[in-house]
């Protein structure tokens, strides 16, 4: 029999038909009869999602698993395999989303308003991209509207690459991220000065030299005679000099951060229909702006952003992110109003997140178009508050990610529980037996309850319990030591040489370990697995061609003491479908 196709997106496809048969003897007797065949279209599934812990410090890694299974199908080769999404928000916040069309991809701008109740915590901006070479869906999440729909790379908040081997990393770029924040004016406490500044949502008055930095909003007035006046709040609201915004008075507005969209709440202090502004925006280093002459009804809250730019009177120049604003009243016909005040300023500043978690939507598409979206989300949690000099870090069946210099401490709740030492600033030196104390850049570390161990970019030594422990070289030159128990040591890079030192297979004698190669090659259906990996037992050497030719073959690992014989050695790999294979060398 061959493979039955079908029409593609109809998830479970299952076929029953039935086969008749006529069987004939020598001589010729003949006998019928029926053959009932059910064809199971094995539709893909996810399961054993393995949630994040890690510090709230700027470029930070976490690598954790996840395991899809896209059955016989195989992934989608004409659509996204993977689909990757915000999921649903953790217990006490909330996602809010709008769209901002497409990047220059073509992928699809979100932004993300983080909330607990009606309070904005952060926001940031992201989109998703399938790369089909790679057979991986990557989110990048920026800071700032504009960097994601240029998808230029830069200001990120984090990346997240979801892979069908069932791997995923998550990157924090910052965690100093934009917020909106309204400054309520008529709630400061009166008083006057040569410019005021705003400094988290909080405001003062200052005299003297106007400062260039360490503020979020710097305000300043000019009157009518274009000199440089007091700035002056009370209960009624802003204003220059008396307290008020008389006509051809101006307000200037400096930001530390580049500005999409700034409002104002506008009060009236005549019985007047309408006011009358020049709005007057600036890039940062003051050499381009654009000018707004806006009338609306007396009264109604100034939004300066694109939607409203031009709107109820004319615009000299295009909008574009500020980081000045000058606001004139202009009044100058009967009916504008010659004296207004500025009740609020909602404004973007930068705020530095300290505890938050972000939930992610997976799912997959297998090739003949059936769909499965798992309802366990991927959480990735980010600790901010510690006791230092290190992080307290718990969870169950999580991966945890150590600082770069130690003093941390682990504790593990399940079965499944990994140690992620990808960010350390050196060389580590880690003892699940506890038969040393931890070195390197794991010095002082505590580590309860954990599996499996990741190390870093550097010559890593990984040792094991009595337990079956995972256990992941990194990028380093490593020395791995399983101890007791069915070990897994993973190797994930062609051009580094790791060091096994007590592998116990198959046969007698072993106890189970295995040499998990997914992360080198997938192997085709058609081609023998001996032309990508090759076992020397004379030497204890490991050898993977990753083109599957069997000319290219580099040595990945050494077995030692004594080097196991030949049949022995448990090894994991991908086929073209991405499903694993065991199977023994």
């Amino acid at each position: 029999m061959h493979a039955i196709d079908h029409p593609a997106g109809l998830n479970e496809n299952n076929v029953s038909f039935t086969i008749g048969y006529t069987t004939t003897d020598h001589d010729g007797d003949t006998a019928t009869g029926s053959l009932a065949i059910n064809v199971n279209d094995d539709t893909p599934t996810i399961s054993n999602i393995q949630d994040a812990i890690m510090p709230n410090v700027s470029n930070t890694d976490v690598h954790g698993t996840w395991q899809p299974s896209f059955g016989a199908d195989g992934p989608s080769s004409l659509a996204s395999a993977i689909s990757l999404a915000m999921g649903t928000a953790p217990s006490g916040t909330t996602y809010t989303f709008t769209s901002h069309g497409t990047n220059a991809g073509g992928d699809a701008v979100t932004q993300v308003d983080v909330k607990s109740g009606t309070t904005l915590l952060y926001t940031f901006y992201e989109y998703t991209h399938y790369d089909p070479a790679t057979h991986t869906s990557e989110m990048f999440a920026y800071t700032n509207l504009a960097d994601a729909q240029g998808a230029t790379g830069a200001n990120e908040f984090f990346t997240l690459t979801v892979a069908t081997d069932g791997t995923y990393d998550f990157h924090l770029v910052t965690n100093s991220l934009q917020s909106t924040n309204t400054f309520d004016i008529t709630g400061v406490h009166p008083g006057n000065g040569n410019y005021a500044t705003i400094i988290n949502n909080v405001g003062d008055f200052g005299n003297g030299a106007v400062p260039s930095s360490g503020y979020d909003v710097l305000i300043d007035g000019i009157n009518a005679s274009n000199v440089n006046d007091n700035v002056y709040m009370n209960n009624n609201g802003l204003g220059v000099g008396n307290g008020n915004l008389d006509t051809n008075e101006t307000l200037t507005f400096k930001f530390a951060l580049l500005q999409s969209q700034v409002s104002m709440a506008i009060g009236k202090s005549l019985n007047s229909v309408t006011e009358h502004f020049e709005v007057t925006i600036w890039n940062a280093d003051h050499s381009a702006h654009a000018t707004w002459d806006v009338t609306q009804a007396d009264g109604t809250p100034l939004v300066i952003d694109a939607a409203h730019w031009g709107t109820g009177g004319s615009a000299t120049g295009a909008f574009f992110d500020f980081a000045e604003v000058d606001v004139k009243n202009i009044a100058s016909v009967s009916g504008d109003d010659s004296k207004l005040v500025i009740l609020s300023l909602t404004y973007n500043s930068q705020t530095v997140v300290s505890d938050t978690s972000l939930n992610f939507s997976l799912g997959i598409t297998d090739h003949d178009g059936d769909t499965y979206t798992s309802s366990d989300n991927l959480s990735v949690t980010l600790q901010g508050t510690h006791t230092a000099p290190g992080y307290q870090l718990s969870g169950t069946n999580d991966v945890f990610a150590a600082s770069a210099n130690g003093h941390d401490t682990f504790t593990g709740n399940g079965t499944n529980d990994t140690v992620d030492f990808s960010n350390a600033a050196s060389s580590v030196q880690v003892y699940l037996d506890g038969s040393h104390s931890n070195a390197g850049a794991a010095f002082g570390d505590t580590l309860t309850g954990i599996e499996n161990l990741i190390g870093s970019s550097h010559d890593d030594l990984l040792v094991g319990d009595a337990n079956s422990n995972i256990l992941t070289g990194g990028g380093g030159t490593n020395t791995m030591t399983g101890g007791a128990g069915a070990d897994t040591f993973k190797i994930d890079h062609l051009d580094i040489k790791d060091i096994i030192t007590d592998f116990h297979g198959a046969g007698p004698g072993g106890e189970g370990d295995q040499i998990d190669l997914t992360a080198l090659f997938d192997k085709a259906d058609n081609v023998a697995l001996s032309n990508y990996v090759q076992y020397n037992s004379a030497n204890g050497t490991l050898s993977v061609d990753s083109t599957g030719t069997g000319s290219n073959f580099v040595v990945v690992a050494e077995l030692q003491t004594p080097p196991p014989a030949a049949n022995t050695i448990n090894i994991l790999y991908d086929d073209s479908n991405h499903h694993q294979q065991h199977v023994t060398i």
